[in-house]
């Protein structure tokens, strides 16, 4: 578990520059200086927990050799004009590969060889809009990346020579880009695949769900067989304000499926007395012609919705209420865990019982 926030706009509240770590071998959180000049927005670790990728707005990318118990710096990466959001490790089977996105509206993908790691592939928005988030497709998929982006475009890269092998090429022509606009346009905050499971009468159809600013969560889907291009299945709508973040369960075979999203700041109100009544009254933030005078108060959405595919129906249910805003949500190898980070520092894991009830089973403490 690596215990980490966000920061700009779009990723939530700004850490220092140490992370910690909990190894899960003895119990014991580790700290890790990344030497990083200036906020960390995310942290990964790769498939087998060997390697750790940091970003940060210093727009550098840091790995480092986690295996012993000791951070050791590998290499920085540099390619980035502007701060970096995130980072995402590609499945094994296609080498040692990294996706990061940035603020100055790229998408690169790096590739570990004999001499060190270097840049393989870049991918430029087509519109002027920060590369907001990304995340590698299940590997039978081959090696496919979902980009998304301020202005509200889903791009999906596809590595023409990957399909079931080692990703050789750094030629930019072996890429393909599939770029989808989200209805309303609004900002995509989150992307995360549907598990991939054999399907029975043919090609399975690939799913995706992407959290935005709207307030909605959005399935899309396209089906591997023919030559249809990405398009909107479902939608959920229970979030007050903006979705912060969007996690599609590991399923293992499952009959379920599960989709955890969390909700973040709501616009600013303030309350207005007149004769003796209390209004709530937009402030100017949101484009009102009143004055706030009375102090401005602001609302949160502190929730985290689970939806659940249940007999062919889904099904929305919202965890307790959070002491402060939720920035992040991810799920366990296994699917069976839930971690919910917030903006007070604190990470708590959460299963469903027998009953079909959410409980909190364990709080970590953010030491910094």
């Amino acid at each position: 578990v690596l215990e980490t926030h966000y920061s700009s706009s779009l990723h939530g509240r700004p850490t220092h520059q140490t992370i910690t770590m909990d190894t899960r071998t003895d119990g014991r959180a580790v700290d890790i200086d990344t030497k990083h000049e200036n906020m960390i927005h995310d942290a990964q670790l790769d498939y087998y927990g060997k390697m750790l990728a940091t970003c940060s707005s210093d727009k550098s990318i840091k790995i480092f050799d986690v295996s012993t118990g000791t951070e050791q710096l590998i290499q920085d990466l540099y390619g980035h004009e502007s701060a970096v959001w995130q980072v995402s490790w590609a499945h094994p089977q296609f080498g040692n590969i990294l996706a990061s996105c940035s603020f100055d509206k790229k998408v690169i993908i790096w590739k570990q060889t004999q001499t060190g790691w270097e840049r393989a592939y870049t991918h430029s928005n087509s519109k002027p809009s920060s590369m907001n988030t990304i995340a590698w497709a299940p590997h039978e998929y081959g090696l496919v990346l979902a980009c998304g982006a301020s202005d509200g475009t889903l791009s999906v890269l596809t590595c023409r020579e990957a399909a079931g092998a080692a990703f050789q090429s750094v030629d930019e022509g072996q890429w393909v880009c599939e770029e989808v606009q989200l209805a309303e346009a609004s900002a995509i905050t989150g992307v995360s695949w549907e598990p991939a499971t054999p399907a029975a009468d043919g090609p399975q159809t690939m799913r995706l769900a992407v959290s935005a600013c709207d307030k909605l969560v959005r399935i899309m889907a396209k089906d591997q067989a023919g030559a249809s291009s990405w398009t909107e299945e479902m939608r959920f709508d229970g979030h007050r304000d903006w979705v912060r973040d969007v996690a599609w369960a590991p399923s293992f075979g499952l009959a379920t499926s599960t989709i955890a999203s969390c909700g973040e700041v709501s616009r600013l109100l303030f309350t207005l007395e007149t004769n003796g009544y209390q209004h709530l009254t937009a402030c100017l933030t949101c484009q009102s012609p009143h004055v706030c005078v009375f102090g401005c108060v602001q609302l949160q959405d502190k929730r985290v919705l689970i939806h659940q595919l249940k007999q062919g129906q889904w099904q929305t249910e919202a965890l307790p209420e959070f002491k402060a805003a939720v920035w992040r949500v991810s799920w366990s190898v296994s699917g069976n865990t839930l971690a919910v980070s917030c903006a007070d520092n604190s990470v708590s894991l959460w299963k469903q019982a027998l009953d079909g009830n959410w409980k909190r089973v364990k709080d970590l403490t953010d030491k910094a």
